[in-house]
């Protein structure tokens, strides 16, 4: 038999070892990417909440003439839910 010194290619082991070290690596990171994901949707989804929300109380501020609410209040509703 002619003994091969120069190794110029994978072996199958070595390739399925790389494969499953990957697989592991995913397998832990993707689901804590999907989470943050979600997070960042959702943050953003309530800042737009928010954002219409305080544009409501302004309308209804200059609405009523500042009678109906004073500013100090207002602010102290806005940054509530933030």
């Amino acid at each position: 038999m002619k003994n091969n010194e120069n190794k110029n290619a994978f072996t199958l082991v070595e390739t399925l070892i790389t494969l499953t070290i990957l697989g592991v690596v995913a397998a832990i990171t993707i689901p804590y990417l999907i989470q943050k994901y979600i997070e960042t949707t959702n943050r953003v989804k309530v800042k737009k909440a928010m954002a219409a929300y305080e544009k409501v109380i302004n309308d209804i501020v200059v609405e009523n003439d500042n009678f109906w609410i004073n500013k100090e209040w207002q602010s102290d509703i806005v940054f509530y839910f933030l």
